[in-house]
């Protein structure tokens, strides 16, 4: 596998935003995240390079002018606000429904250096999915022959990329599951309306079983332990998003956490953060494994999705929604320090 090392450039019109950021910390209301602060291992994320980024953020912002500029509280939608519940199951299987060059790549984030390198060994569009615990492995979804996505394995020592799964049906999320197994969503849509099922395949079963419920179910993140799975649900007659957790013993039954999205565990498993409404915006929150302790993790001002917590557990890496862009921002758990952790183009799904 070879790598492409780039060094972040800050795109046009961010400067209004450092500036910001910069006035904040100036006046002594946010106190930055050193560089000691953060930890070594590597960041698995969607990069978009800088001009993928300038023409991907034109053609969002040409559509929503066709479209009449519909504001939501007074601003224009973001990309993902833009996006109704109902169409989840498309962006599942579509990679957000973009058009193929605008497609990002998966690549490898260095913390402190912000170096990317890019996974040429995997095709474009490419979305990591959980790192094992050792961070030697990185279990990925890319699109295949028969157009829909199936979780692949990294090995980082070597670049060799080996088939996770396969089938008519779609798997584009996953997670490593206790002993060699993998917790994943599987997507059919054979039967006319689309379901998305929460599946776990161990190798010692001679196939793979359904854990989820009648729900759509999909965002599976697995406790660092195996014991346990987090994930996401929509009822299949309608409503608001939700948490659940589950053990993967068989014949557990899901537990709803609470109302939300993209959870994602802690690496000692004490606490599951997510997004979820903040007075009409998705902000960031963070709750225990037993439903208990729900506290917000601050507000910066834009929609925070797809949070993934540092392997020190101390500090949050998310996706902000900056309605032409999206940028990976960092805080710490307090919800101080809060900025922008890399601008060299726009990113997506991290995995710390």
């Amino acid at each position: 596998m070879t790598y492409r090392q780039q060094t972040p450039r800050k795109p046009a019109g961010w400067g209004a935003v450092a500036l910001l950021l910069a006035g904040f910390t100036a006046i002594g209301c946010v106190t930055a995240i050193s560089r000691d602060e953060l930890v070594d291992e590597p960041i698995a994320f969607v990069y978009f390079d800088t001009e993928t980024t300038r023409r991907r953020s034109e053609m969002i912002r040409d559509s929503m002018e066709r479209e009449g500029g519909d504001s939501v509280g007074g601003r224009k939608p973001g990309v993902a606000e833009a996006k109704k519940v109902g169409r989840f199951l498309k962006d599942l299987i579509g990679h957000r429904g973009e058009d193929p060059k605008f497609l990002g790549r998966l690549a490898l984030l260095d913390p402190r250096t912000r170096d990317v390198s890019v996974v040429e060994g995997a095709r474009k569009g490419a979305v990591p999915q959980d790192w094992s615990a050792d961070h030697k492995r990185l279990l990925f979804t890319q699109v295949v022959h028969n157009d829909r996505p199936q979780l692949f394995e990294l090995d980082v020592a070597t670049g060799q990329i080996g088939p996770m799964t396969h089938g008519r049906e779609a798997h584009p999320e996953g997670c490593y599951g206790p002993k060699g197994s993998v917790v994943y969503t599987s997507v059919d849509t054979s039967r006319g309306a689309p379901r998305a099922r929460i599946m776990l395949y161990d190798p010692l079963e001679r196939r793979p079983r359904q854990i989820s419920g009648a729900d759509y179910a999909y965002y599976p993140t697995c406790a660092p332990d195996g014991s346990q799975v987090v994930y996401s649900t929509v009822p299949a007659t309608g409503g608001a998003q939700r948490i659940v957790i589950q053990s993967l013993e068989p014949g557990a039954e899901p537990r709803v956490l609470t109302s939300g999205k993209d959870p994602a565990f802690s690496a000692d498993g004490s606490l599951i953060a997510f997004s979820a409404k903040l007075k009409g915006e998705w902000a960031l929150w963070r709750i225990r494994p037993d439903g208990k302790g729900r506290v917000s993790l601050g507000y910066g001002g834009y929609s925070e999705h797809r949070p993934s917590l540092s392997p020190d557990n101390k500090l949050v890496l998310y996706v902000a929604d900056t309605t032409t862009n999206q940028r990976l921002f960092l805080r710490r758990l307090d919800g101080s320090g809060d900025r922008i952790f890399f601008d060299g183009g726009d990113g997506d799904r991290p995995i710390w």
